[in-house]
């Protein structure tokens, strides 16, 4: 059976408004990201604002979003089944990784402006505080603090009346990006792929990613990944969602010593990695599956 892709890459943004973008946007910004996700995409076919879709073709979509899969119909492709919006939103959401538990010392998810001023008046372990956007991704949706000008104090207010929290956390300078992949059936069933290392640009956006050389990631490291996927695959399945996710993960240095922050993102949809870090492990592709 063919497949048609629908690359909604700035999924988050309906996700974080609730109503339905112009799914062909990001690529449209980025024409290079299809070459990118080739691990991904395989002999697949794109679907393009003005291209044509091949005729009984199974749809996929990046984050399976009302939108795409509104547009998919629209183009005569069978959309895939599909969490609800309010489970994509949910999962996505920054405060679900946080009630997961904390895996960096001094990060705090606040949910109103006054937790967050005073988080923000203490001083951060390393100087400077880094605030996200509940719902943000490529490296958008972040603000830095000190000093906390008026411009961070508006970010952190919108933040908070229109996505219902922020993320608080002390900047680390990472010397090394990691992730994790895995897959969740409907039935509730775990795929996990092997740990990755990534090139990530200084405000966070990806670059590539590639499997991690022999040694590259320590013992300790790759099993602190494989728990944290296990563990957000449970939460997963318990919120309701079924399909692909990826954790981002870093390393760090504090006075000469390394330390592993082994979940700093859960994306739960389809990643620039998914296709290396799965490899030949690809229950997506199953006709049965999303």
């Amino acid at each position: 059976m063919s497949r048609t892709w629908l690359l909604n890459l700035d999924a988050e943004v309906e996700l974080a408004g609730g109503t339905s973008v112009d799914p062909y946007a990001a690529l449209d910004r980025r024409p290079h990201l299809a070459l990118a996700l080739q691990e991904l995409l395989g002999e697949d076919a794109v679907l393009r604002r003005d291209g044509k879709a091949a005729p009984g073709s199974q749809g996929r979509a990046w984050c399976p979003t009302p939108g795409a899969l509104r547009e998919l119909a629209r183009r005569g492709i069978a959309p895939p089944r599909a969490p609800t919006l309010e489970v994509l939103r949910r999962v996505n959401h920054r405060a679900f990784s946080s009630a997961l538990g904390p895996t960096l010392d001094d990060a705090r998810f606040v949910t109103s402006l006054d937790e967050a001023l005073e988080h923000l008046a203490r001083p951060s372990p390393t100087g400077t505080w880094l605030l996200k956007r509940p719902l943000g991704f490529a490296g958008r949706g972040r603000a830095l603090s000190p000093p906390l000008t008026d411009s961070v104090k508006r970010f952190v207010s919108a933040c908070i009346e229109s996505e219902a929290g922020l993320q608080i956390e002390p900047l680390h300078v990472r010397s090394l990006d990691a992730s994790i992949h895995g897959f969740v059936s409907p039935k509730g069933s775990l795929a996990v792929g092997t740990p990755t290392v990534q090139e990530v640009g200084a405000q966070g956006a990806w670059q590539s990613t590639r499997r991690a050389a022999p040694g590259e990631l320590l013992p300790n490291e790759v099993a602190l990944l494989v728990h944290e996927a296990e563990r957000v695959a449970a939460a997963l399945v318990k919120e309701g969602y079924f399909g692909p996710f990826g954790i981002d993960a870093f390393r760090y240095d504090v006075g000469g010593r390394a330390f592993f922050q082994p979940r700093c993102e859960i994306n739960a949809r389809f990643t620039m990695g998914f296709g290396v870090g799965m490899g030949g492990s690809r229950p997506d592709r199953s006709t049965d599956e999303p």
